[in-house]
């Protein structure tokens, strides 16, 4: 803002200095004051009177630009103030307020069919992200019943070994048709739930819940807790979940012996690293999309990341995997309690 009162500024004290300019050269350069020696007395009282004229006009000359250009600087003040709030609301707009809409009476006249054309189309993505979610949590709910009885007949009629199988198959449906349900009962929302906690401490809790099967899968992990508080606000219970998920995805994909490392950094960035074998370059690209997977043969859905993208994203925060020599690093970072506070009353 203060730079377009300073552009402004400097626009107004050129014009007045171009003003002044013109003034100048029509006075000593269109009209030399030598010129006059080779005049009649009629020309040469002409062309005194014409300096004196000119002389006495560059003032208010200048005044009148300076009036002029302060009249335009706020007739395009008050033009563009109403395109400057539609802009900040149609920012603000994403998919936890999809609801919302752009007021049609704020705005110019002019700009009245571009903002019912905007309104139509956040009215069809509304709408289109409705039918996604309901189709997603219709499914997963109609699946969920039929295949916890159909798992009690299996394991009623297979032998041991058998069963053991068929139960870590059945395990593995149940979490896929979970996590749908998470993607698709929107619990994403942060408007849903919005309690302050304490980041470090909920990264140390499900690192520890998580402990006991990683050492039954010849596997380390190792927490690395910072000594402050690290605030944050929202639903602790989506937020345990994405570091949960980020903690399987590692158990999943790192050979057996080797060690998952949970730290934060100087900007308070949670960290999940291993030394295992990384990621390849063809699939870190689409790390946190539905259904990719970075073994296609493996157990998983390929739906964890993507889950630790959409709550990161909902809570005004990002996912992402970082360059590392050996090894992957997934990295989770969400806005500081503080921080959030000031950009909502901003």
């Amino acid at each position: 803002m203060l730079w377009k009162r300073r552009s402004i500024l400097q626009t107004l004290l050129v014009s007045i200095a171009g003003a002044a300019l013109l003034a100048y050269l029509v006075t000593r350069l269109l009209i030399p004051e030598n010129a006059a020696y080779g005049l009649s007395l009629r020309d040469r009282l002409a062309s005194d009177y014409l300096l004196a004229r000119l002389n006495d006009a560059w003032r208010p000359l200048a005044v009148f630009v300076l009036i002029s250009m302060a009249g335009i600087w706020l007739v395009l003040r008050k033009v563009l103030a109403p395109i400057k709030e539609l802009s900040l609301q149609a920012r603000r707009i994403g998919p936890a307020n999809l609801d919302e809409r752009l007021p049609l009476a704020r705005a110019p006249v002019e700009l009245a069919p571009l903002v019912h054309a905007f309104n139509a189309s956040l009215d069809r993505l509304e709408e289109a992200w409705k039918s996604q979610r309901s189709f997603s949590a219709n499914a997963a709910h109609e699946l969920r019943t039929p295949l916890a009885a159909l798992r009690a007949q299996v394991e009623s009629l297979l032998g041991p070994e058998e069963r053991k199988q068929a139960v870590a198959e059945f395990d593995r449906l149940s979490r896929t048709i979970n996590q749908l349900l998470i993607l698709a009962d929107g619990e994403h929302n942060p408007q849903r739930r919005s309690d302050p906690f304490d980041l470090a401490a909920l990264a140390l809790a499900t690192a520890s819940q998580t402990a006991a099967e990683f050492v039954q899968s010849g596997r380390r992990i190792e927490m690395i807790r910072p000594e402050r508080v690290i605030p944050c606000l929202g639903d602790h219970v989506l937020v345990g979940l994405a570091i949960r998920n980020l903690l399987e995805n590692t158990l999943r994909h790192t050979p057996v012996g080797s060690t998952t490392t949970v730290m934060f950094d100087d900007q308070d960035v949670l960290h999940v690293l291993d030394d295992g074998d990384g990621v390849a370059p063809e699939f870190a690209a689409r790390a946190f999309e539905p259904f990719s997977r970075g073994d296609p043969h493996g157990a998983g859905a390929g739906l964890g990341l993507s889950i630790v993208s959409r709550i990161a994203l909902a809570h005004g925060g990002r996912a992402w995997l970082a360059d590392r020599s050996s090894g992957a690093c997934f990295c989770l970072q969400l806005p500081l309690a503080h921080d959030t506070e000031r950009s909502r009353s901003v």
